[in-house]
């Protein structure tokens, strides 16, 4: 799958790579976007890691649980619990409107830019404060 790094549990999100949407020009729609898309991502990523907990019966995940590497001793369940991360991480970045590539463009340069990682903050902020007062 384009960008979804196939290989990480769920604890690590979808991967990015960086790029060049992401730059200067980035609209402030976008980064209201990629602050619901990647708080969606981020509660998708604790239910599955939470459903990899209790089928395990364990607090603690093993590292690269879902690596290639891993594959051969995991049972059909863990297996399709580590798959079906990266596929759902994607539909739902992408019924917001993104595409997979500028999330994960945004999401590289929230983690190298410190001025973009402030905007987005304060943009996912904005989306915190919006979905409280629907509450």
């Amino acid at each position: 799958r384009a960008g979804a790094d196939v290989g990480a549990d769920p604890s690590d999100g979808v991967r990015a790579h960086a790029g060049e949407e992401a730059e200067e020009g980035v609209a402030a729609v976008t980064l209201g976007t990629f602050a619901v898309a990647s708080d969606k991502v981020e509660k998708l990523r604790m239910e599955q890691r939470i459903a990899l907990q209790n089928e395990l019966d364990t607090t603690e995940l093993p590292p690269n649980l879902c690596s290639p590497n891993m594959q051969p001793v995991l049972t059909s369940r863990v297996k399709n619990l580590c798959e079906s991360f990266p596929k759902e991480a994607e539909k739902v970045v992408e019924d917001l409107g993104m595409s997979i590539q500028q999330f994960n463009d945004m999401l590289e340069r929230s983690r190298r830019d410190p001025i973009m990682r402030i905007r987005m903050r304060l943009a996912w902020n904005a989306h915190k404060k919006t979905q409280a007062a629907l509450q």
